[in-house]
């Protein structure tokens, strides 16, 4: 793609979707698109991709890095805040406090650039665009995945993922007046290009390799505790009952209802 930057009339939008941990990408695709000299007018992002949206807007992507970079199995587990009871397996205070000092008390409409969060209303699964207010509310109230994380409560409403609603927010970009929209998606179709032809065998592709990955992820924290027991609990098979358990049903129903509503919103 060649984008003028001299040219007025061209306004460009970034739309990074959801993907949990794959959402680390979006810091590549910003850093390639900077050393091209694209100036990013507009970002939109959804659940991984708000947050890290949020560390662009706000000049703080390098920092971002540096502390994804520096991420061990032991420093993620130490995030995690167990909690048993209440809305969420995750309480969600220590990522907090980590992120408010990067976000400190910054408004979305204090930021140069326009920016929007994509979160999901929990009452009526509306898409939610969060455009004032805290920008660490925002970022929080869109990657908060049901039975992970707390919903989060905005103007009253309680606010879940926004992958739930639109996981490539590509029209948020559009409504900020982008004319050129660089849309990224996450989901894993296999490497190969999106058919009906295609869609079963990939689907069986990704669900094998996710659950590979879950087994592996297992097996690195399984020693930890209380971690242990929630892994046990939520994620870790059972060979004598093949049921799937919570931890696995969330995973995927978010798998499928992301991956059904990125082919939508791209194919528009």
């Amino acid at each position: 793609m060649k984008i003028k930057k001299n040219d007025r009339k061209t306004t460009v939008g970034l739309a990074l979707g959801g993907g949990v941990a794959r959402g680390w990408a979006h810091i590549g695709a910003i850093k390639a698109l900077m050393e091209a000299n694209i100036e990013i007018d507009i970002i939109s992002g959804t659940s991984i991709g708000a947050l890290v949206g949020g560390y662009y807007v706000t000049g703080n992507i390098d920092s971002l890095e540096k502390w994804a970079l520096t991420l061990n199995k032991n420093k993620i587990v130490n995030y995690l805040d167990i909690q048993w009871g209440g809305t969420s397996i995750i309480k969600g205070q220590r990522l907090s406090r980590i992120l408010k000092s990067h976000f400190r008390n910054v408004n979305i409409e204090d930021i140069s650039q326009k920016f929007i969060a994509v979160s999901c209303d929990l009452e009526t699964g509306e898409e939610i665009w969060l455009q004032s207010g805290s920008i660490l509310k925002a970022i929080q109230a869109s990657y908060a995945l049901p039975g992970i994380f707390e919903p989060v409560k905005i103007n009253g409403k309680y606010m879940i993922d926004g992958a739930l609603a639109n996981p490539v927010p590509v029209a948020a970009c559009r409504s900020l007046g982008a004319n050129i929209v660089v849309g990224i998606g996450l989901n894993d179709y296999g490497g190969s290009a999106i058919s009906s032809n295609n869609v079963l065998s990939n689907s069986i592709t990704i669900k094998k390799r996710k659950r590979k990955f879950i087994e592996k992820l297992t097996q690195k924290i399984y020693n930890f505790r209380p971690e242990k027991i929630l892994m046990d609990t939520f994620f870790k098979k059972n060979p004598k009952n093949k049921k799937p358990k919570l931890g696995m049903v969330m995973i995927d129903a978010l798998d499928i209802t992301m991956d059904r509503l990125a082919r939508n919103c791209l194919a528009k």
